[in-house]
């Protein structure tokens, strides 16, 4: 199903002349590079982890990497940190 959404996305985003801010692209990549981080509280909602992984491709999308911020919200720093770090490995501005 989330490769169907980054799809249409993508797709949109391109007829439209829109910039794309991958955020299920940070969701599938901390699956991977972040397995223990619970992005989701359960209800297929973002959790809050799940918030700050969209802000930080969010804030990557507009302005720069977030690799460094020093505003954690409600996380611990290690959590933070590794969210930081995916969000700045996904790909910006590519077909999907």
């Amino acid at each position: 199903m989330q490769a169907r959404l980054n799809s249409a996305y993508a797709s949109l985003a391109q007829t439209i002349g829109a910039t794309l801010a991958p955020v299920g692209v940070g969701f599938e990549r901390a699956r991977i590079d972040a397995p223990t981080i619970a992005l989701l509280d359960g209800t297929q909602h973002p959790s809050p982890a799940g918030t700050y992984l969209a802000a930080a491709v969010l804030f990557r999308t507009i302005n720069a990497s977030a690799v460094g911020s020093s505003y954690h919200g409600p996380l611990p720093d290690t959590k933070a940190h590794a969210l930081q770090r995916v969000a700045d490995l996904v790909p910006l501005n590519t077909p999907q």
